[in-house]
C-alpha cells in the first residue's frame, strides 16, 4: 500500500528530514561515485595535473557528507567538518586553477538535489512549494562550502607565494654573500631564481616612496608574466634584485623597469657567472647614490660612467674640474655660460660645427670663434684625444654639480644633456 503523505511544518523541516535520512541510509557512497565521475569528465585539469581518482573520491565524500549534515542540522563527522579548509589548501598546493576547484564543488548541487527530490517523493513528501524553497536552501549550503574552499585556497596560495619569495630572497642573499667562486652555490641558487649559471645580468638597487608599494608588485607580476628569471624584492627603502638579461633587448629592460620611476634607482649590467652579482650590486648602488637627494628616476650605469667615476671621490673630482675648466668657471656669468653651452654642444654633437650651428641658431664662424676661445682660455686642444678626454670628464662632473650653469643661455637654447 502507498504510504500516507507526510506533512512538515516548513520547507526547512522538509529538507532537514530528507537530508538526515540520506545520511543514515549511506546514500553518500553512491553520490560520491557520480560526483567524482562528473568532476573528471567536466574538469580535465584534474587528471592533467596528476590528481588521482581515489583522492578526489574521498574529497567528494567529505563535502557531500558536510552538505547533508548542515542541511540536516546535525554535527558533521570530523573528516567532513574540516574538508573545505583541507581541500582548498591541497588544491592550491596542486596548482589546480581556483575556477576549476569551485566548479567541482558546485557539481555537488547537481548530485544532491536530485537525490533529495527522489527521497522526498519516496517518502510522499509531495509539497511542491516546500521543495522549491528547499532548492534554494541546498544551493546556499553548497555555495557556502565552495566559498570556504576558495578562502582556504587563497590563503594557502598567499602562503606559497610568500614562501617562494622568501626562498628566492634567501637565494639572492646567498649569491651575494658566497657566490663568488663557488660553483655549487651559483648552480643551486641560480635554479631557485630561474637564472643561468653564467650570462648577462641586470642588477638594480634603490628605494620607492612609502605610498608606491604597488609599483614593486606590478614589476614582480610583469617579470613573472614574461617569464624573466631573477628576483626583485626587499623593503621599499631598500629594494634590490637581479634579472636575466640574456633574452632581453636594452629597450625591453628599460620598459620593464619604467614603473619604478617615482623612486631613486641605480641599474648596472654585468656579464659572467653569478659570482659577479656582488660587483654588479656595488656598481648599481654607486649609480643610485649619484642621484641628488631631491631627485627621482632610474639611472643606468651605461649612461653615466663618467659621472659615476667622477663622483667616486668628490674632493679629487672637484679639484680635477678646477684644474681643467677653472679658467672658464672664473669668467663673468654670461660669458662663462655661453662657452660652457658651446662646449657641451661640441661634446653632444661629436664635434660637428655644422650641427652645433644649426641646433644653436649660430653662424659657423661664431661657433669656431667660441671653440677657439675655449681652447685659449683652458690651454688645451679639443683636437687632442688626451686633452679632449680631460675636458669631457670634467664637463660631466660640472654638469652634475652645477646644472644651473647649463640652463638656457643668451642663445635661447637649453642645456646640453
Amino acid at each position: 500500500m502507498p504510504q500516507p503523505e507526510r506533512t512538515c511544518e516548513s520547507p526547512d523541516a522538509v529538507i532537514s528530514w530528507v537530508a538526515r535520512r540520506l545520511l543514515e541510509d549511506g546514500v553518500v557512497d553512491r553520490l560520491q561515485e557520480v560526483s567524482t565521475r562528473q568532476i573528471f569528465e567536466m574538469e580535465p585539469v584534474y587528471a592533467a595535473s596528476g590528481v588521482v581518482i581515489g583522492e578526489v573520491s574521498r574529497a567528494t565524500r567529505s563535502t557531500l557528507t558536510l552538505s547533508l549534515a548542515r542541511l540536516a542540522g546535525v554535527p558533521a563527522p570530523e573528516f567532513a567538518a574540516t574538508a573545505p579548509v583541507d581541500i582548498g589548501r591541497l588544491r592550491a598546493d596542486q596548482e589546480i586553477p581556483l575556477a576549476a576547484v569551485q566548479h567541482a564543488f558546485r557539481l555537488d548541487f547537481g548530485v544532491l538535489w536530485p537525490a533529495i527530490v527522489q527521497r522526498a517523493r519516496d517518502e510522499n513528501l509531495s509539497d511542491g512549494e516546500a521543495l522549491v524553497d528547499g532548492c534554494m536552501q541546498v544551493w546556499s549550503i553548497v555555495e557556502s562550502i565552495a566559498e570556504e574552499v576558495a578562502n582556504a585556497y587563497r590563503e594557502r596560495q598567499r602562503e606559497n607565494i610568500d614562501g617562494r619569495a622568501d626562498a628566492r630572497e634567501m637565494a639572492f642573499a646567498e649569491l651575494l654573500e658566497h657566490g663568488a667562486g663557488a660553483i655549487s652555490v651559483q648552480m643551486r641558487c641560480g635554479r631557485a631564481l630561474g637564472l643561468p649559471q653564467a650570462g648577462t645580468f641586470i642588477v638594480l638597487t634603490g628605494s620607492l616612496p612609502e605610498d608606491d608599494g604597488l609599483a614593486l608588485r606590478r614589476l614582480v607580476s610583469r617579470l613573472a608574466q614574461r617569464r624573466v628569471g631573477g628576483f626583485v624584492g626587499g623593503s621599499l627603502d631598500a629594494i634590490s634584485g637581479v634579472l636575466d638579461a640574456s633574452a632581453l633587448r636594452p629597450g625591453e629592460i628599460r620598459e620593464l623597469l619604467s614603473g619604478l620611476d617615482r623612486g631613486r634607482f641605480g641599474v648596472a649590467e654585468v656579464r659572467g657567472d653569478l659570482g659577479e652579482l656582488r660587483r654588479g650590486l656595488h656598481l648599481a648602488r654607486v649609480v643610485a647614490e649619484s642621484w641628488p637627494t631631491e631627485s627621482a628616476g632610474i639611472r643606468y650605469l651605461s649612461d653615466r660612467w663618467l659621472s659615476v667615476l667622477m663622483q667616486s671621490d668628490p674632493v679629487v673630482s672637484d679639484a680635477f674640474v678646477a684644474e681643467v675648466l677653472g679658467p672658464i668657471i672664473e669668467l663673468p656669468t654670461d660669458v662663462r655660460r655661453q662657452l660652457l653651452d658651446t662646449l657641451s654642444a661640441y661634446v653632444r654633437f661629436d664635434g660637428s660645427i655644422g650641427e652645433i650651428a644649426t641646433r644653436k641658431f649660430l653662424h659657423r664662424n661664431t661657433v669656431r670663434k667660441r671653440l677657439d676661445r675655449i681652447e685659449t682660455v683652458i690651454g688645451r686642444s679639443l683636437a687632442s684625444p688626451a686633452d679632449l678626454a680631460h675636458v669631457v670628464t670634467a664637463l660631466a662632473r660640472l654638469q652634475e654639480t652645477h646644472p644651473a650653469e647649463f640652463a638656457a643661455t643668451s642663445d635661447g637654447v637649453a642645456r646640453a644633456s
